[in-house]
Order: C-alpha cells, then structure tokens, then sequence
C-alpha cells in the first residue's frame, strides 16, 4: 500500500476513535448527570416545555429570525431552599456576517421571585438586540456610565434599570460577564451554551445570578417590593467566569 493511502487510513481511524470516545463521554456524563439530578430530588420537565417560560419575552428572544425556539435539559427543583429552573433554550438568530442564519444556545438559569418586578435586560458581546429588535415595552436606555454603556446593552424599565444599576453592581456584573435578565417570576443570568446535566456548574451559575443583585441599597428595593428572598441564601460567590 502506497505510504500517503497509509497516512490517510490511519489519520481516518484515529479521528473515528476520537469521535466514538467524544460519544461515550458525552453519554456517559449524561446519565451521571441524570442520576444526580434524580438523587438530588429535582424535577426534569419534557422538552419543549413553554409554559416554563409563560410570559418571558425581550432579550434574548427578540434575537430570533422568527418567533419560538426549542427548550432542552429543563431541571426545576429547590436549591439551598431557593426555587429555581435550569435550561437551555436555542433559536434561529441572524449572521450579520455571512446574511445568512445560525442556530444559537442559550444555557438559562432562573431564580425565583415573589415580587412583579419591571423588566430588565442586561447583555453584552455580540449577542445585543439590533434597534429593529427593540419595542416601546423594552426599549433601550443608558445608566450615564460611559464606559458601562459602550461595554453594555440595558433593555427594558429605564426608571428600574437605572435605580438597580448602581456602581457596585456595575462593577459586580463587568466581572461576571455576558448577560442577566428580569422576567416575570424570576431572576436570571444567561449565557453561551455549554454542557452540563446536574453537576455543581449548574449551582455556580445560579450563585453568579444571585451576586450583583447583593449589591442593590435596600431604599431600592423598598421602592420595587422588598429584596428578594434568594439573597439570604445565593450570591455570596463573585468568581468571574
């Protein structure tokens, strides 16, 4: 056998080897994360489960080309006795690059809130609304933090958006990074998608939604329904990521 046929077969088997080993993994995590899921006492809820999501609108999903997505790995469950919800939610989004379309993920967790708080966006990077995306229900406004602004989008309540945005939770969410989010019934932090299935990075991210929101005065708060509960428990952890 000619040595470039050698060279090609053998570099053909090593890739195959390193994908079927990527599968095991892959699978393998799976069913660990399941598990721990399951002794953990949560609760996992079939795809495509909207009503999770009942009355959730803005950012992210104005990004989307068209209106819906697809939800997979919702968990609900209780965390250091904090309700919460884990997912990940993908949609169609335009490439301004290329004028074409990609298909983007999103790993959502959410914190639940007793109060009707206001809505509030938080983004950064390249996954900001264009101004086509924005509506007279989430419009788009500035802190007075120049450098803040440049880095940011806040989208939604300006009165809320601006009394919450102080400078400790500026600098809290500068180190945290990405995107946080005020929905009805919940508090959460959104991200790039990554794997995971009932392991702690699922815990980490809810302590990172909780933390810049430790930084609110409470004559804020008072002035929107009380702080929330999650904040005698969450968000002690500030580690960036």
């Amino acid at each position: 056998m000619p040595l470039p046929a050698i060279i090609f077969g053998s570099a053909f088997a090593l890739l195959a080897l390193a994908m079927v080993l990527v599968v095991v993994r892959s699978v393998r995590r799976t069913q660990r994360g399941k598990a721990a899921i399951e002794e953990r006492g949560f609760q996992r809820l079939p795809d495509d489960s909207f009503e999770a999501l009942s009355g959730w609108e803005g950012w992210p999903f104005a990004r989307a080309i068209r209106p819906g997505g697809r939800i997979r790995d919702a968990v609900v469950g209780e965390h250091q006795g904090v309700r919460f919800m884990s997912l990940r939610w993908t949609q169609q989004e335009p490439d301004p690059g290329e004028g074409q379309t990609d298909s983007e993920s999103y790993n959502i967790v959410a914190i639940a809130v007793e109060q009707d708080f206001p809505r509030l966006s938080v983004v950064r990077g390249n996954h900001k609304m264009g101004r086509e995306q924005l509506t007279a229900n989430v419009p788009e406004f500035e802190v007075g933090d120049g450098r803040f602004d440049r880095r940011w989008q806040t989208v939604g309540d300006p009165a809320f958006g601006q009394a919450l945005l102080t400078e400790q939770v500026r600098a809290a969410i500068d180190d945290l990074g990405f995107g946080f989010a005020f929905q009805p019934g919940w508090v959460t932090r959104v991200t790039p998608w990554r794997f995971w299935s009932g392991e702690d990075q699922m815990f980490e991210e809810l302590e990172k939604a909780a933390a810049p929101w430790r930084h609110v005065p409470p004559e804020v708060w008072q002035r929107y329904g009380g702080a929330p509960r999650f904040l005698e428990a969450l968000g002690r952890s500030t580690t960036s990521s």
